[in-house]
């Protein structure tokens, strides 16, 4: 230490001190800090204005810091900035463990991991305190509590300034970027604004199944979907009184489906799902069986008692085969058995699912083309070609309509 005092009555200011401090070696062990403060080191000068430091640099565990600052004065609200520098901040329990409860909240809602550097500047006016930071993201792994679904190596920026929270981030789904942007308000206390986020080519795999929240996950998880997607997702709420909304954007990319109440295998399935308020809407579906096309659309609804899924399919060029009599329900697969048919027809179907009372049901109407498709029923083992007419199925009951066909010369209906 090194200090200077001095006292002239007749001067504006009678007293003047300056005190100059350099500390080496320093250890600061405080409850809220996740670690202890050591090989602290810098200075400091106190003069009847205030106390400001330079230069004062410390260890955190691994992490780096320095700082400086300033008070002006010395009563209970005199003015004061701080302003400094972390270095390689670990992201880990003890630091979880030291924030507060406003700042711990939020934490859960995103589990953030790895490493960051951060710029902080605290400023008091007397009466509040207001931070500003700014943060670079290297290699950080996160989630989202409403869809929690874990990106890895994160890159990018985090800011807060004058109550305002912006986030421009980069991370990664296996292999595939997946961009995130943020612009929240108060976001402390009661956090109104925006999210969004983007990705392309996005696996279709367990871990995205498994993060899909809501009464839509047991529907989507019985699909058994495979392949990629891309997508678009924002949530907003104009203002703090009001509930988030939601809204997502989805485009298949050759996706694959095997839906476990109509077990029928439909590939390269391409289409737009566009999702608002929880409720999932189908559109321009195509997908193909073999050399069979499958286009349609439908809803996903959440009600009060389940999702409501609806699906309207139409197929063309479908092939008779076991496949697809394995789909169907056992009365109607006994019926198949009976009846023996083969070749190719177009295909009208319409699914029903009400996850609440697990209540299941397909309508279905086929008619043949006439150049390819035949059936010799057992109890008549008299084989008909070229088939004409139309099968449905609805509610367990089959009917046959207008139905004609060949054998040999003869024409039967």
């Amino acid at each position: 230490l090194e200090f200077h005092v001095a006292h002239d009555p007749e001067a504006p200011t009678p007293s003047h001190f300056r005190c100059t401090g350099h500390l080496t070696r320093g250890r600061l062990e405080d409850s809220r800090l996740p670690r202890p403060l050591t090989e602290i080191g810098g200075l400091f000068v106190a003069t009847e204005e205030g106390v400001t430091m330079e230069r004062l640099a410390a260890r955190c565990g691994r992490a780096t810091l320095q700082f400086s600052g300033r008070r002006n004065g010395y009563e209970e609200r005199s003015p004061v900035t701080l302003k400094g520098e972390v270095r390689e901040l670990e992201l880990d329990q003890e630091l979880i463990d030291a924030l507060p409860e406003s700042l711990r909240s939020q934490w859960h809602r995103f589990l953030p991991t790895g490493q960051v550097n951060a710029d902080v500047t605290f400023s008091y006016d007397g009466q509040t305190w207001r931070p500003e930071l700014s943060v670079q993201c290297d290699n950080v792994a996160f989630t989202y509590d409403k869809f929690p679904y874990r990106l890895q190596n994160g890159q990018g920026t985090l800011e807060l300034r004058d109550d305002v929270f912006t986030a421009n981030l980069t991370a990664y789904a296996a292999s595939q970027p997946v961009r995130i942007r943020l612009r929240m308000l108060q976001p402390l206390s009661v956090p109104h604004g925006w999210v969004e986020a983007k990705g392309d080519n996005i696996p279709v795999d367990d871990k995205f199944l498994d993060a899909i929240p809501g009464k839509a996950h047991a529907v989507i998880r019985a699909m058994d979907p495979r392949g990629s997607v891309n997508f678009f997702a924002r949530a907003w709420r104009d203002n703090p009184d009001e509930p988030f909304h939601r809204h997502a954007l989805v485009g298949l990319n050759r996706v694959a489906i095997r839906y476990e109440k109509f077990p029928y295998q439909i590939s390269n399935i391409r289409g737009t799902l566009e999702m608002s308020e929880g409720d999932w809407e189908f559109r321009d579906l195509e997908g193909f069986h073999g050399p069979g096309r499958l286009s349609g659309g439908g809803s996903l609804v959440a009600a009060s008692d389940g999702s409501h899924l609806s699906l309207h399919l139409t197929g063309k060029g479908i092939p008779l085969e076991a496949e697809l009599r394995d789909a169907l329900k056992p009365g109607m697969q006994q019926i198949w058995n009976n009846v023996q048919p083969q070749g190719i027809v177009d295909l009208g179907v319409d699914i029903s699912y009400l996850s609440g009372d697990d209540r299941f049901a397909i309508n279905l109407r086929a008619e043949p083309r006439s150049e390819s498709t035949s059936i010799k029923p057992n109890y008549f083992p008299y084989r008909l070609e070229n088939l004409h007419g139309v099968l449905t199925y609805r509610d367990g009951h089959v009917t046959l309509e207008r139905l004609r066909g060949e054998h040999g010369n003869t024409r039967v209906s």
